[in-house]
């Protein structure tokens, strides 16, 4: 005999399969979507969301002069949209750190940190020691607190005993201060 109460309980075991069946579907189709992303659209996304965020924080003012606030600013979205471009999102940011501007430089810095992985440590471990701009080199050195400490010590340890700039070294030094 079927009652009103098994006949919920078959109702709501078919809607659980159907949404779970839904939620793979969806699943499946955002991760052939991401696959399928060419190189040269992950290229010309990064340049967009790039000049875009670039633009936030600078202006005019009536004379004519032109200005930053020195400040880079990215949402969330972006920084997520980036990072399910994975390894593929690496090189193009990878480009920024030949400009000659520390806004590009620090907003690569921070989604490529975003993304992570050794392949991301290797781009900043000469970043972080060797750039032309100290607040980059900063940059990259405090953002490189994220990996594990034995496969940062030994750039720590020279960064401490070698930078010129002395915010830097004096971070390389609280760095080895709190592990050792």
């Amino acid at each position: 005999m079927t009652t009103a109460r098994r006949v919920s309980n078959i109702v709501q075991k078919h809607l659980i399969c159907l949404l779970f069946g839904a939620v793979m579907s969806c699943t499946t189709a955002f991760a052939q979507d991401t696959d399928q992303v060419t190189q040269q659209h992950i290229n010309d996304r990064i340049a967009q969301i790039f000049k875009a965020d670039l633009l936030l924080g600078t202006g005019t003012t009536p004379q004519g002069y032109h200005y930053n606030n020195g400040k880079v600013y990215a949402s969330q979205e972006e920084y997520d949209e980036v990072k399910k471009f994975g390894d593929r999102a690496i090189a193009p940011l990878a480009e920024y750190f030949a400009k000659n501007d520390d806004r590009a430089q620090l907003l690569a810095i921070r989604f490529l940190v975003n993304i992570g992985g050794t392949r991301v440590l290797k781009i900043l471990t000469p970043i972080a020691e060797k750039s032309p701009s100290p607040y980059i080199r900063f940059q990259a050195l405090a953002n490189l607190q994220q990996y594990p400490w034995p496969e940062v010590v030994d750039l720590v340890r020279r960064i401490a005993a070698n930078d010129e700039n002395p915010d830097v070294k004096a971070e390389a030094r609280k760095l080895l201060q709190q592990h050792e």
